[in-house]
């Protein structure tokens, strides 16, 4: 998979999950879920997105 479509993924993800928290029916605990998946998807993408960018600056 690219890796502009593998960062893609990451932000389709976080969208859906934030939109699916601010739904009516969800309680506070499944917001707190909610949040928490947010929370690992973009700290997972950004460690990515910093090694990428630590190899291409090793690179030059």
């Amino acid at each position: 998979m690219s890796d502009l479509l593998q960062e893609s993924e990451a932000f389709e993800r976080i969208s859906v999950i934030a939109k699916l928290g601010s739904l009516d029916v969800c309680n506070a605990y499944e917001r707190q879920v909610v949040l928490t998946l947010i929370t690992e998807i973009a700290d997972t993408a950004r460690s990515e997105i910093s090694k990428k960018s630590d190899n291409k600056i090793r690179l030059l």
